[in-house]
């Protein structure tokens, strides 16, 4: 599920976009020209006991008692999904096209999801998102540029809303640096 809130400014305003109650951030509109198209491919490595071994668990916070609970999104697919969403919209915002079929790409981008996760103790929690993107051609045998560290993090009193922040920061450091011309000229074909 993703749910768009239009613009009262398409050019000023903030889109809010995501995947169930835990999984949201905020996008920008996206940029009137696209450079290239790219398909999105996010790899979901994210360490065993933080998502790696059940791909549904994004954290831990505060249950009954005080004792330890599991946060589950509704899907084992729904990060990997929601990262695909969210380096789309940012490659959109960044004035890059994207496609959904990677045979009509111009370059491939491969997103390696190392850490989404959310854990603390009521009222303080943190989330942090890392991971690394590649540029690669069309058929991604060939590297155009290298795996190149991104990460965000917040914290606050609720796992929802600290998710919302890092997201959204990770959202910004992904369109500031798919926007670096050194970057963006990778998805031209070549």
């Amino acid at each position: 599920m993703i749910a768009v809130r239009a613009p009262a400014w398409p050019l000023l305003a903030l889109v809010a976009a995501g995947c169930g109650p835990y999984l949201q951030y905020r996008a920008a509109p996206p940029a009137p020209t696209a450079n290239g198209r790219v398909f999105v491919d996010v790899r979901d490595s994210r360490e065993p006991k933080a998502g790696g071994t059940n791909h549904a668990e994004v954290g831990m916070q505060t249950g009954t008692f005080g004792i330890p609970d599991v946060i589950h999104v509704d899907s084992p697919t729904r990060v990997a999904e929601t990262v695909r969403a969210l380096v789309s919209d940012a490659a959109r915002a960044a004035g890059v096209g994207v496609t959904e079929d990677p045979g009509a790409a111009s370059a491939r981008v491969v997103v390696d999801l190392q850490r989404l996760w959310c854990t603390g103790y009521s009222p303080a929690y943190k989330a942090d998102v890392t991971a690394s993107l590649s540029v690669l051609d069309a058929s991604g045998r060939q590297i155009r540029v290298p795996g190149m560290p991104l990460h965000a993090e917040d914290g606050g009193m609720k796992c929802q809303r600290v998710f919302k922040h890092a997201l959204s920061a990770f959202f910004d450091a992904t369109r500031a640096m798919l926007s670096n011309p050194n970057v963006s000229a990778a998805f031209v074909a070549k």
